[in-house]
Order: structure tokens, then sequence, then C-alpha cells
């Protein structure tokens, strides 16, 4: 492998690299990693995207050091600013009967994805890959948070099917999603989503309210659709199914209406006038997932061919 290169041949280029990365439209949080990733490319050297606080050593001892000096820079650069970070990062998902919260995480670069019930197959350093080609797992049962032993062991096929099927499709979502934000009404669909998980964890539930979250944020990204394509979304009385139809009017591929149908509720399910049931509002959310991750791709599709997008940054 190629000699690292020593710190102060990297430090004088990090300003560059920023003013590049600015000039490219990424935000401040999406800034580190993709530093690295230009960093790997001028010296032509493998380097992990994330790396381990630093030892208090002054050379670079290892790719790792070298990473955690780029981020370094950054944390002196920027201090708080890097934190940010809109996107929603979990789902909901029922396992043995219980509805628990799966953290998603920032990156998959260079990972073997799988859901394997046994606890003795633990994921590998958080799941984070690396640009060498050295493959790492993740065990898709250690993001579920809190989850006992004694559940995880008795999860069934069909629930560990589950896992793996929603994690892909709430990951792409997630990332989507971080895309997009500045688009129509994006933003505020974000935090619909990020309500309609939460409601399932308080105390007591409140399943009415993730239900219609559910629902808002399938209606807010069909709105975002019809805006980013030249259009003015009409007041259509919560109704998904005439939102999409003037979405797909503007070009919007149509989904199975037995999707909208599982989403779609009436306002008083907000105020507990009308019982929902636990089962319910978790299909609403999946199907919520499941509508909205085609709606997010096709909003990204079309923004950016108008060019109102920022180059995509490297999350996965």
């Amino acid at each position: 492998m190629k000699k690292l290169p020593q710190w102060h041949e990297v430090e004088i280029i990090l300003s560059e690299i920023d003013d590049q990365l600015r000039a490219d439209g990424y935000e401040i949080p999406q800034r580190p990693m993709n530093a690295v990733c230009r960093v790997s490319d001028r010296f032509h050297i493998p380097l992990p995207l994330v790396a381990k606080p630093l030892s208090g050593t002054d050379d670079n001892a290892d790719a790792e050091t070298l990473v955690a000096r780029i981020y370094e820079w950054y944390s002196a650069r920027y201090g708080d600013r890097l934190k940010l970070n809109p996107a929603p990062r979990s789902f909901a998902l029922m396992l043995c009967g219980e509805p628990w919260r799966v953290r998603l995480p920032l990156m998959l670069a260079g990972v073997v994805v799988t859901a394997i019930r046994n606890p003795k197959v633990k994921s590998t350093e958080s799941g984070i890959g690396r640009f060498d080609g050295k493959s790492k797992l993740l065990n898709l049962f250690d993001l579920v948070e809190d989850l006992p032993l004694t559940i995880r062991c008795q999860c069934s096929d069909e629930e560990q099917s589950s896992l793996e099927f929603l994690f892909h499709v709430a990951f792409e979502l997630s990332n989507t999603l971080h895309w997009i934000e500045k688009v129509g009404m994006v933003a505020s669909a974000i935090g619909d989503l990020e309500s309609a998980v939460d409601k399932f964890f308080q105390q007591p539930k409140d399943l009415g309210g993730s239900r219609w979250a559910s629902l808002q944020f399938v209606e807010k990204l069909l709105k975002s659709f019809v805006i980013v394509s030249g259009g003015k979304p009409g007041k259509k009385g919560h109704r998904l199914i005439e939102y999409a139809k003037q979405a797909e009017a503007h070009g919007l591929p149509s989904h199975p209406r037995k999707l909208y149908d599982a989403v779609q509720c009436d306002a008083s399910v907000r105020y507990r006038e009308v019982r929902v049931t636990l089962a319910e509002a978790i299909r609403a959310h999946h199907e919520a997932l499941r509508l909205g991750c085609a709606v997010a791709k096709a909003i990204a599709v079309v923004a950016d061919n108008s060019g109102v997008l920022p180059r995509r940054p490297i999350r996965a």
C-alpha cells in the first residue's frame, strides 16, 4: 500500500478541499466525510470514512489517525455546526407483538447487511466500511434499540425478513430526504415522519397521532412533487388518492391504491375520537415509508434535472 502522507501535507490542502466542497453545494455536516474521500483520491490511498478518537500521537501512525486528524480539523473550524442532521434516522417495527425503534446508520460503505437472530453474530465496528475493499458485517438486530436477548431469539422468520426489507426502504428514504430537504414541503414532511415514529414510544402510545403524522408525511411529499414539477397543489381535504392523482398528472409514477388506503385516515384520529389499533398505525407507518421512498426519489430526479439540488454527498 502507498505510504501515508504526513499531516502537514494534508493540512495544507484542507482549506482548499473545504472551499471546493462548499462550491459544490455540500452543507457543513456533510463535509468532513467527503473531505476524507477527496484526500483519499488526492493521495491515492485507502482511508476509513470514520475513525476512532485521537490517542495523542503527533504523527500519522495509521490511516485511522490521519482520518481522525481531518475530523479534528473540521471540529476546530466549525464546532457545533457539524452536528446538524435533519433527516430521520429511525423507524418502528413490530417484534413479538410490541413496537421497537430501529436506528439507522449514517452510511453503509463496504458493509454486508444481514439480519441474524443469533446474538453471537455481532456487527463489526458499527458496520462502518473502508475504501480498501474489506467488507464488514452489519447485523440489523444490533440496530434495534434496547432489544432484550430473549425477544431477539424469539423473533419469527417473517419478522426477520420484515426487518431486512424495511431497513433498506428506510435507509434509502432517509438519505434521499436529506438530499432534497430544501425542496417544497420536504423539511416539514421530515418532522411528520419523525413524529410518526416517536408516538409509538410515548407513554401512553399515541396511535392516532402516529397514523395522522404518517398521512401528513405522504401528503406533503406528494405536494412537494407537484411544486418541484412546476404546479400548485390543490386543496384535497387530506385525501391522499386525490393528491396522488394530481402528482401523477405532473409525471409521478402511479402506485397501488391499497398503499394509499392503508395510510389514509380521518383527521379525528388526532383527538382519539376514532380508535386506531397498533396494527393499523404500524401498517400506516410502513406503507408511508414505502410510498415516501418512491415519491422522494421521484422528487430528487425532477429537482436534480432542474439543477436545484447540490451534488449528492457520499452517505451510502
